[in-house]
């Protein structure tokens, strides 16, 4: 059979469709009853029952049609993408591995694979697998897409940057291949170059809130301080709760000096999340800053007391106490600071 299954997922689909769904397993049903045998209808019912989120009944008539068909490959690449939604890589990499065995030339067999050797954690296998897709097809967007991301994965964000090239060079319209390709571009410090992929994203797709988070770090890191503050603006209007944007917004304003709108934004990351170490951290160095030294101490403790391992807020809290003349608890806290990695805190003890 040549029909392909496009990829599935677990989340369910509307009313409609589903009424549609349950219908054509009724069919399909009715059909098995009839003729035992007839292995189409029990690969077309798995389909239907994997849409719908039954992944263990769709997996069970996998097995039924695959042992009546003999290894059918739609049902191969059909059970593989089960198994992968399953958190089954191995057993999903064994079905697309028969499948390319049955028909090397089936591209998406080798994407699939790629797939789910990324999901183990094998880059090295999944860059081989969706180099044999792109070798069957040169323009196949998908494939690029995939590989670009592996080889991020392992570090190599210029043969990442050089995948999403041949990606919007084939699909220019794709908002995703020019932000993705913005992130490497970030990674590798070509800040300019970074806001330019995020802006064309953007224009294609302005409803990306993820998009202006970015290009709000790379534009801070430009030094275009305001033009950061209004991408997390947006950010923030199109996800009201979007943590990370409210406390990169707000070390923003630090930078520019306004304390108070700093404050502002830290505390609206604990009214979302009021066990958030980096704004309870936050918090503490403001206070220090506007000269409540007792709230600071009481903010470090605090990130202290939730996660007990945290470094910085022991190098944060042992200089304060050195500044309010607590030497020797300082000391503590800097010298544990320093053997969690923190090496700032030696320097100051060398330099007291």
């Amino acid at each position: 059979m040549k029909r392909d299954l496009k990829k599935t997922g677990t989340k369910s689909p509307g009313k409609p469709r589903k009424v549609n769904l349950l219908k054509r397993i009724e069919k399909c049903t009715w059909w098995i009853e009839r003729y035992p045998n007839h292995y189409l209808s029990f690969l077309e019912r798995a389909n239907y029952k994997h849409q719908l989120g039954d992944l263990e009944g769709a997996l069970i008539d996998y097995d039924e049609g695959l042992r009546l068909s003999r290894d059918d490959e739609w049902g191969l690449n059909g059970r593989g993408m089960l198994k992968s939604d399953l958190g089954d890589n191995q057993g999903a990499i064994e079905d697309y591995s028969k499948l390319i065995a049955i028909n090397p030339k089936r591209k998406e067999a080798w994407h699939n694979r790629a797939i789910s050797y990324f999901d183990s954690g094998n880059m090295q296998e999944s860059i081989a697998d969706y180099t044999m897709a792109i070798e069957i097809d040169p323009i196949y967007k998908d494939a690029f897409y995939g590989r670009a991301g592996a080889k991020a994965r392992l570090g190599d964000y210029q043969g990442a940057i050089e995948d999403y090239d041949e990606l919007i060079f084939i699909d220019p319209g794709f908002a995703k291949g020019w932000y993705y390709r913005g992130i490497e571009k970030f990674r590798m410090d070509d800040y300019p170059g970074a806001i330019d992929d995020y802006d064309n994203a953007l224009a294609l797709d302005p409803s990306l809130t993820e998009i202006y988070y970015n290009r709000a770090l790379a534009k801070k890191l430009f030094y275009d301080y305001k033009g950061a503050i209004e991408d997390h603006d947006k950010a923030i209007a199109l996800n009201p709760e979007f943590v990370l944007a409210y406390l990169n917004r707000a070390n923003t304003k630090l930078d520019m000096y306004d304390n108070e709108g700093a404050m502002a934004d830290n505390l609206k990351v604990l009214e979302l999340e009021p066990d958030n170490i980096y704004a309870i951290g936050n918090i503490g160095i403001l206070k220090h800053e506007m000269g409540d030294d007792r709230g600071a101490y009481a903010a470090f403790s605090r990130v202290i007391a939730l996660e007990p391992k945290y470094g910085r807020a022991y190098l944060l809290r042992g200089i304060l106490q050195y500044d309010l003349g607590y030497k020797e608890a300082g000391r503590n806290d800097l010298l544990y600071a320093g053997s969690l990695g923190i090496w700032e805190a030696y320097e100051f003890l060398d330099n007291d």
